[in-house]
């Protein structure tokens, strides 16, 4: 499969979920990350995402609200 310039969204940044945002953007891909924890609990991970170029969206904020 070819992935260079596709958008491809990678959900929950456990060992995993970071090893696969590597792994696609050194394919090409065009990689977001998304994941529940804070930005601050995610502090660790970022420098490594960030200069691969990965962009990473915190939901934790979101999870804190009701909906219902």
């Amino acid at each position: 499969m070819e992935l260079k310039n596709k958008r491809v969204l990678v959900v929950g940044l456990g060992k995993s979920g970071k090893s696969a945002a590597l792994f696609l953007r050194a394919l090409g891909a065009q990689v977001t990350v998304s994941d529940s924890r804070s930005a601050e609990a995610l502090a660790g991970e970022l420098p490594a995402l960030l200069d691969a170029g990965i962009m990473v969206e915190s939901n934790a904020d979101l999870l804190d609200r009701q909906f219902w």
